[in-house]
């Protein structure tokens, strides 16, 4: 958690200081989120072989609110929740390795540039750095255990997005795609890692300004 929470400590000071100064003009939202994550993949891997098992498409939904300063340099912080969910898949011996799925739990600080395109369009671009928990996972197809077990995938995130947005009164609406590298790895015996690689987000969002 160490190495997650300087950059935040760093990021958050900066524009907790900015903000103060006597002459900047401070916008506080808050809002929600839904959209859904695509693109990822699990990977297993020892000296005898590599497997890769795509995830498929999920929803994801949550709740967000930060800070907008003069009106450009926007700093969010945001909570959401996904399922994580693998496709089968053969191992090097033709096997078949059974899906799995789990919840999957993120916190994500965020930092976009709002550059104004019209009176009431905007386009944002930066970077965002968090951390997903998994809950416990279950075999999923045909004869599956449905037993739950604790093979969690605990890690930092961290990426880049851009976005497009319409100012309407106090309200905001906006879309955006990301795409966030994972650091998030286990070790499940017999000299076997397994990793997560990175993953897209498109989300949608309705914020209200104070």
């Amino acid at each position: 958690m160490k190495k997650i929470l300087t950059p935040v400590a760093i990021l958050v000071s900066t524009f907790a200081v900015t903000a103060a100064h006597a002459e900047a003009k401070v916008d506080y939202f808050t809002g929600v989120d839904a959209g859904v994550n695509f693109g990822g993949k699990s990977t297993q891997k020892n000296s005898d072989y590599k497997l890769d098992q795509k995830t498929k498409a999920a929803a994801v939904y949550g709740i967000h609110g930060g800070v907008t300063i003069d009106d450009h340099h926007r700093v969010t912080l945001g909570y959401n929740h996904s399922e994580q969910e693998l496709k089968k898949a053969k191992n090097s011996d033709h096997d078949d390795i059974p899906g799995n799925k789990s919840d999957v739990d993120t916190v994500k600080l965020q930092y976009d540039y709002v550059y104004g395109l019209t009176n009431n369009i905007n386009l944002t671009g930066g970077a965002h750095l968090g951390y997903k928990w998994y809950g416990k996972s279950q075999d999923t197809g045909k004869g599956a255990d449905k037993e739950k077990t604790d093979q969690h995938m605990n890690g930092m995130i961290y990426g880049l997005q851009t976005g497009l947005e319409y100012n309407l009164n106090q309200w905001t609406f906006g879309t955006e795609i990301g795409y966030s590298w994972k650091d998030q790895n286990r070790y499940i015996g017999d000299g076997t890692h397994m990793k997560n690689t990175g993953e897209g987000t498109f989300l949608t969002s309705v914020s209200y300004h104070f």
